[in-house]
């Protein structure tokens, strides 16, 4: 047997035993979480000024102890369909058109895209309509890194004003760091089908924008921003601890 092999059983066969024989139904247990989730945005500050509605999908990997404090970090892919900065291709554009090689009119098709990577502290608080005293009321506070740009969908080999450098002239790429909070109900059904979570999720991000130049303006955009971030978090949880039973169970 190779030793990488005999570490990695000797980890699983201990790591085993180190969980308490208990029940979710009847007490507080430590546990750690796969969680899938969608959060949906209304942007403010200076994000309203470029994006409409904004939506991101992602998962989140965390850790609950038996105090009902918990921590979770993970990676979240950021869209979004609705440009307000209308007016960025103006100096490439016949009233709003591209033109291509072949001197076809083609229209930009601009969308958002990013990442948001988040951490987070959080408790639950037991309420009497939760299901154990591992579910409840949820309040957290995080930070999180934030980049955000504009995405031009275009065929790039016949548009040599918007090929794949060009094109970063024009994106607004931008990122920073911020602060998030949240709170909601987090579930813990006793059967292991109901796991998730729903909640309201605010964030302030202080962010720049990070291209050398702005082609549209000629010139480098130095400014401090604010982006912020109001919405609803929904998550469907998949817990992994240790039963009664003596064996390990992954929902």
């Amino acid at each position: 047997m190779k030793m990488k092999q005999l570490v990695v059983m000797i980890f699983l066969f201990t790591g085993v035993n180190l969980f308490a024989q208990v029940n979710i139904a009847d007490s507080t247990i430590s546990l750690w979480m796969l969680q899938v989730g969608y959060k949906g945005f209304i942007p403010g500050g200076d994000m309203a000024k470029r994006y409409g509605y904004t939506s991101t999908a992602g998962m989140l990997v965390g850790y609950k102890w038996e105090s009902n404090y918990y921590v979770s970090a993970g990676l979240h892919t950021l869209f979004g369909g609705s440009i307000r900065e209308d007016s960025i291709l103006k100096n490439i554009t016949i009233d709003g058109y591209l033109v291509d090689n072949e001197g076809n009119f083609v229209a930009p098709r601009p969308s958002e895209t990013g990442f948001i990577v988040p951490f987070s502290v959080g408790k639950v608080f037991h309420t009497g309509f939760a299901p154990n005293k591992n579910s409840g009321i949820y309040a957290e506070l995080g930070t999180q890194f934030l980049q955000h740009r504009i995405w031009y969908n275009v065929p790039r080999n016949r548009i040599p004003a918007l090929t794949k450098e060009y094109q970063k002239g024009y994106d607004r790429l931008t990122n920073g760091l911020g602060v998030t909070e949240g709170i909601g109900y987090r579930n813990f059904s006793n059967n292991s089908f109901y796991n998730f979570s729903i909640g309201l999720e605010f964030s302030q991000n202080f962010t720049q924008n990070r291209r050398t130049l702005d082609f549209d303006t000629g010139v480098r955009d130095t400014r401090k921003r604010l982006d912020l971030f109001f919405g609803v978090s929904v998550n469907w949880i998949f817990p992994v601890y240790k039963q009664a039973d003596d064996k390990i169970h992954y929902y």
